[in-house]
């Protein structure tokens, strides 16, 4: 495995991080929120939209570290 190919912790760490906050955004949260919505808790709609935004923003700030991460390379 060459120096360009190999994957290090840091590496490793933030691209499965953004994995899995893409996975709870693109698998989880609508489900969870629908659930709500069928029982009639507007409560929990509301928590589940706010934990929506926080992950949404938890994957930029993640993107964003590893685009400098690799401009460091």
């Amino acid at each position: 495995m060459s120096e360009n190919t190999k994957i290090g912790n840091n590496e490793y760490n933030l691209l499965k991080a953004i994995g899995r906050e893409a996975d709870f955004l693109h698998e989880t949260i609508d489900e969870y929120k629908r659930d709500a919505q069928n029982e009639n808790r507007n409560d929990l709609v509301e928590l589940w939209e706010k934990i929506k935004k926080d992950k949404q923003n938890h994957v930029i700030m993640l993107k964003e570290k590893l685009e400098e991460f690799y401009k460091q390379k």
